[in-house]
């Protein structure tokens, strides 16, 4: 504050030519002092010594909108620039993940908007805006792919179903698909690249945001079959439906999924035209043909699988509970010399 205001009273007050480098230069060391011990405060304060990384990237990143110094020191585009993108990133992520973690899910998506704010009032320049949409969509990505693993290790291990063990490991894969799709979609709108590179990072973003539909198909089989059926599920059962006939079935159901939805992306979004456009948009309707039919027959005979492996051992605890009640105990051959 000292500082500040001694900056102020330089504009305000005439201090005389031989007193004004000095008057300047020691506002701008109180200002430093001061950043750096309320940074401090704050890494003691449950941020994490990684503010620091962050407050030199964002400084950095503040002072070339400002005075534009990377004209100066000639510094090579892009490669300054994504340097201090990145200690932006290090330290943002440094500062979320501390303290085990806890606070990842609300600093996480807060860097993430931002970032997008930042993009959408200020223009940073050639080069710059590319990298605050790369900034953005890592932190959202990372926003996803932290709440899956949170609830991956936080939710599902404590409880023995089936259900939780298998789901969780889906909504890892489906958080981490979908962040990666995230970021490799931003790259392609914001950069120029070759024809070649654009398919490669299409086709992997593609797949990425597919991870999401074997999630969603698990819920729907979970809630088909039923949370008593579920529990009552031993390891042998479903990793015997899951390579049964139906398992495969299931699996080249996701597959032609996949292989539609890619198709239509390249229909789409690539730019082709003519004979090749119609081939694809082809193989993308008999790809949907098979989909809907393997995946329709695959769901109610993996239900069926489920449901009759399961139903030995309800009617097994079933007559356990009812063995050990009182009044079916004392009919049991025996039970008065006990």
């Amino acid at each position: 504050m000292l500082g500040v205001a001694a900056l102020l009273a330089h504009l305000v007050v005439t201090v005389p030519p031989q007193s004004a480098g000095v008057v300047a230069g020691a506002s701008w060391f109180a200002i430093g002092t001061g950043t750096v011990l309320l940074l401090t405060a704050l890494a003691q304060e449950g941020y994490g010594y990684g503010i620091f990384v962050l407050a030199i990237g964002i400084g950095a990143v503040v002072a070339q909108k400002v005075t534009h110094f990377d004209d100066r020191i000639h510094a090579p585009q892009p490669l300054f620039g994504i340097v201090v993108a990145s200690l932006v990133g290090v330290g943002a992520t440094a500062v979320s993940f501390t303290n085990d973690g806890d606070d990842a899910i609300v600093r996480l998506p807060f860097f993430a908007v931002a970032s997008l704010v930042a993009d959408i009032f200020v223009d940073f320049g050639s080069g710059w805006d590319d990298l605050m949409n790369v900034s953005t969509a890592f932190f959202a990505a990372a926003s996803v792919g932290t709440v899956a693993v949170i609830f991956s290790a936080e939710g599902f291990p404590d409880v023995e179903s089936l259900a939780d063990h298998y789901g969780s490991r889906l909504l890892l894969t489906a958080g981490v698909g979908a962040g990666v799709a995230a970021v490799l979609i931003t790259i392609v709108a914001s950069f120029d690249l070759p024809s070649f590179v654009e398919v490669l990072l299409i086709s992997t973003a593609v797949l990425g945001g597919y991870l999401i539909v074997p999630f969603l198909s698990f819920l729907l089989l979970y809630s088909l079959v039923g949370r008593e059926t579920w529990e009552a599920v031993s390891g042998a059962v479903l990793v015997e439906a899951i390579g049964s006939k139906p398992g495969l079935s299931a699996i080249g159901a996701l597959v032609a999924g996949l292989a539609v939805v890619a198709s239509l992306v390249m229909a789409f979004f690539g730019g082709l035209t003519g004979w090749l456009a119609i081939v694809l948009q082809a193989g993308a309707l008999g790809a949907a043909v098979v989909a809907v039919r393997w995946g329709m027959r695959a769901l109610t005979e993996l239900v069926f699988v489920i449901r009759s492996g399961a139903r030995p051992g309800r009617i097994a605890r079933v007559l356990d509970e009812l063995r050990r009640s009182d009044p079916v105990f004392r009919l049991l051959p025996g039970a008065g010399k006990s």
